[in-house]
């Protein structure tokens, strides 16, 4: 382990700059994954895309790139240009009929001075993408899952009954669960699909896995043991793995569902044994599993009886709406957000570009769809639309990228 990190280092030395890019641009979409809308979180999340522009912009100074370079505005790219078209669009003229027009103005506000941009900037990154790059991304997040996996180990600093908070002892389970899960797929996927010696990348994942098991955060511990149980799926389908990753790959999997969901179902005051309860227990009560299912229920009856247009962008936060739960103001699942606010067609269209995205993704190599599979799944408990850049970043694979394999690049 030691002797991978100085051979990265040593590398590293003459590549600081591409260091400096991916490490920033991992940070931002961190920072982008915030969903309150306090005024010091939206200056927070413009300032970031500001400082990821310019970055990007030096960039291209660096190594004399260009749009033309990218080959972003061309016919070839119609699809990718349209889906932003459409982002900007659509969430736009639903604010005339929005039943929250203040909110939903601050929604479309992140839109357009957040989401789009890193949307675009990841367009760039792929777009200039070299085996330098990659090698610099892989140990900006190897990095950070470490020291972030030592501390989150040793202290555990989460509060699970209380708002996002700048303190060091009060981490959001959400956004640093998101973070460490998609790390782990990350590092799993370069140990699973690259042939040469890469046992440090299984030993991250392993770190990253026990980060998210103590992080308790029930939806990525759920959809990790998905993924893994996918990827024994393809392996079964198309024979790719080898048996010794196989066996690891099992032993990740016992571990996840074990320790990470059995074991705290026994556990009093455990959150995953409260999830359980609150299907079981007629007399327990978990606010957060509870709000989320009256959300989906009032965005499925907002969705029935007004299924053409919706109730305009952001309309969800209210009380005509969401009712007792108007507070929680969106729906925590991108589909029903989507149905609920912009009407079925936009639902369908996004469905159909999601999906031609992910088809994208495998053709280019099955450890991306993977890895971007594991973000839609979180979309479907937690977060809004301007807030799912980890899913919504992959819709630069829309794209015509002419790219080498990046995990081969890994190697």
């Amino acid at each position: 382990m030691r002797f991978v990190f100085e051979k990265y280092i040593a590398e590293l030395k003459t590549n600081a700059w591409d260091l400096l890019l991916t490490a920033y641009f991992i940070l931002h979409l961190q920072i982008s994954t915030v969903s309150n809308y306090k005024s010091i979180s939206i200056v927070v999340k413009v300032v970031s895309t500001v400082m990821l522009a310019i970055l990007c912009f030096v960039d291209m100074r660096k190594h004399n790139y260009s749009f033309a370079t990218t080959k972003l505005l061309t016919k070839e790219n119609r699809l990718f240009l349209f889906t932003m078209a459409t982002l900007i669009v659509i969430p736009l003229l639903s604010l005339a009929y929005s039943y929250n027009y203040s909110y939903g103005i601050s929604k479309y506000f992140l839109i357009i001075a957040n989401t789009i941009p890193t949307i675009i900037t990841f367009y760039y990154l792929l777009s200039t993408l070299n085996e330098n790059r990659v090698r610099a991304f892989l140990f900006s997040l190897s990095v950070l899952v470490l020291v972030s996996s030592f501390i989150v180990i040793s202290l555990k600093p989460f509060t699970y009954d209380s708002n996002y908070a700048v303190n060091f002892s009060r981490w959001s389970h959400v956004i640093f669960g998101r973070f460490i899960g998609i790390s782990s797929l990350i590092f799993l996927c370069c140990y699973l699909f690259t042939k040469k010696k890469n046992n440090h990348y299984l030993i991250i994942a392993v770190i990253s896995l026990v980060s998210l098991v103590i992080s308790e955060f029930r939806a990525g511990l759920i959809s990790i043991i998905a993924l893994i149980s996918f990827l024994m799926i393809y392996h079964a389908v198309t024979k790719t793995f080898s048996k010794k990753k196989i066996i690891a790959l099992s032993f990740l999997l016992a571990f996840v569902t074990g320790v990470g969901i059995v074991v705290p179902i026994f556990s009093d005051d455990s959150r995953m044994e409260s999830l359980v309860k609150n299907f079981t227990d007629d007399n327990h009560v978990d606010g957060a599993v509870n709000a989320r299912e009256l959300g989906y229920l009032y965005s499925i009856e907002s969705i029935v009886s007004r299924p053409l247009l919706g109730v305009g962008f952001g309309g969800f936060y209210s009380k005509e709406v969401a009712k007792e739960v108007y507070e929680i103001k969106y729906p925590h699942n991108i589909f029903l957000e989507i149905g609920c606010e912009l009407g079925v067609p936009i639902l369908l269209i996004f469905s159909v570009i999601l999906f031609s995205a992910f088809r994208f993704q495998y053709q280019f190599h099955p450890s991306i769809f993977f890895i971007f599979l594991f973000t839609l799944l979180l979309a479907q408990f937690s977060k809004d639309l301007p807030s799912q850049v980890q899913l919504l970043i992959g819709l630069a694979f829309l794209g015509k990228l002419h790219l080498r394999d990046p995990i081969e690049q890994a190697e």
